[in-house]
């Protein structure tokens, strides 16, 4: 009876001490498990935080970004481009009234010198006239005739710059249908460094590159055709060069000034309404563009160098996101 009593009691202890073991066990394992889904709760917290501000900085370095391609598509896509007036006209009673006209646009244009239309000849404008209007801005070049033998031209023209005491420009100027690629040596070698063509051998109107070697050519449209002012369009979009010949095509000088001024105060309405037009010289407008092609290089580079942290950064973010959401 007592050893039946003796076992009685050890299976209790022992069915207690299972209990006690149990009891304890689901305690320690219910407080691991709410230490953990705590725990799990609190990093899923930051972690959502994490992204929220990942996000958000996103956002930003993507805004940034954009606003550094906007400005650099803006300055590649719409440089200035050059229109410039040439006028052949010396007489005293057609040049000054032109140059007046265009005083009230507060631009200047160039004048084409030839043996038979000079300063100080009879009927033309005088010397200090001319030295008036190169104070005000105005330049000129040479035009040949296209009759001519050309090398004779130049060394007659020359001699008679010469006698005025008038420096020799380095630009001249072509008729229609006149210009070859063949006289180039000889223009070199005779110190002209611009010509002025009508799109001959396949030239192109307007003018978009500056080649460099030492014989710029530059694009004329007569001022009385019909797609004038689609080069202007044209000219103004591309950042290129085209002179505006005041000439008749066919020689003729019977045109009525009145008519000229509409033209030229079309031109300074032209400039007017586009900062990305400008009416200016040729010599400056070649040389402007000289100076855009050689620049072109250090802002792409300064581009790449703007957004170069950015990107980087931007990178990082989308790495991390990356990571935090899975995908």
């Amino acid at each position: 009876m007592r050893r039946l009593w003796h076992s009685r009691l050890v299976r209790g202890i022992i069915i207690a001490l299972i209990d006690i073991i149990l009891v304890a066990s689901m305690y320690i394992l219910y407080k691991h498990y709410n230490r953990n889904t705590s725990s799990h709760r609190t990093s899923l917290r930051e972690q959502r935080e994490e992204l929220e501000l990942l996000q958000e900085r996103q956002l930003e370095l993507e805004q940034r970004l954009s606003a550094i391609d906007k400005e650099f598509r803006e300055k590649t896509n719409r440089p200035t481009g050059f229109v410039v007036p040439l006028f052949f006209d010396m007489n005293q009673d057609m040049l000054p009234d032109i140059v007046f006209s265009t005083r009230s646009g507060k631009w200047a244009g160039m004048i084409a010198l030839a043996p038979g239309e000079l300063p100080g000849n009879d009927g033309k404008i005088s010397m200090q006239q001319f030295h008036e209007y190169l104070g005000d801005g105005w330049k000129y070049c040479v035009a040949w005739d296209g009759e001519t033998d050309l090398h004779t031209f130049i060394r007659t023209i020359r001699n008679r710059l010469a006698e005025r005491d008038i420096e020799w420009p380095g630009i001249l100027y072509f008729p229609v249908g006149t210009y070859k690629s063949a006289y180039d040596d000889m223009l070199r070698e005779a110190n002209i460094r611009i010509v002025i063509h009508h799109g001959e051998e396949e030239l192109e109107i307007p003018t978009r590159q500056i080649r460099g070697d030492g014989l710029e050519k530059t694009a004329a449209v007569d001022w009385r055709a019909a797609f004038l002012k689609d080069s202007i369009k044209t000219a103004r979009s591309q950042g290129a060069i085209m002179v505006v010949d005041f000439k008749s095509s066919d020689g003729r000088n019977d045109v009525r000034l009145s008519d000229m001024k509409g033209v030229i105060s079309d031109l300074s309405q032209e400039k007017s309404n586009y900062q990305s037009l400008n009416l200016t010289t040729l010599s400056e407008a070649v040389d402007a563009m000289t100076e855009r092609q050689l620049q072109e290089p250090q802002r792409k580079e300064a581009y790449l160098q703007k957004r170069e942290e950015p990107a980087k950064e931007l990178e990082q973010v989308l790495e991390r996101i990356e990571e935090l959401t899975g995908q």
